[in-house]
């Protein structure tokens, strides 16, 4: 199983959701003033049998297999 946590201006990929989150967590853009120290439910969590691709230009990602959406961020404003 494989893991994409994804936050304001930043992601993380990892074998586990903790792992997607520290990884995330340490792209935390520093100027967003809304949260300074980010925790696991500033992100919205994927998981996949397939591997994340994200793209570094704009942040798209993608998996080869089916995704599922385990958690929304409470910073998000749509779904």
């Amino acid at each position: 199983m494989n893991f994409l946590a994804v936050g304001p201006h930043c992601w993380g990929r990892g074998k586990s959701r903790e792992e997607a989150v520290s990884n995330a967590k340490r792209e935390w853009p520093r100027s967003f003033v809304k949260v300074k120290r980010p925790s696991d439910k500033h992100f919205s969590i994927y998981s996949s049998e397939g591997e994340f691709t994200v793209r570094q230009e704009d942040g798209r990602w993608h998996s080869p297999s089916e995704v599922t959406k385990l958690q929304t961020s409470t910073l998000a404003t749509e779904d």
